[in-house]
């Protein structure tokens, strides 16, 4: 659900944000998918670095852009 809600903030982005958000966020989606893979297979230790990673990219993001 992370990916998709991800996948569908970039298909509906308003006129306003930079290349940068962009980038984060395509980035965000794929950390999600690599996320989403580790769980399906069931290897929670696989599952850890992206969890952290999106956890780390999600946080940057909304400092920079939301807060």
């Amino acid at each position: 659900m992370v990916k998709e809600g991800l996948h569908e903030v970039g298909r509906r982005l308003a006129d306003g944000y930079d290349d940068r958000f962009v980038e984060r966020l395509r980035n965000s989606e794929s950390l999600a998918g690599q996320l989403e893979q580790a769980l399906r297979t069931g290897d929670v230790e696989r599952a850890a670095r992206p969890l952290q990673a999106l956890d780390q990219a999600c946080t940057r993001c909304h400092v920079e852009y939301r807060n």
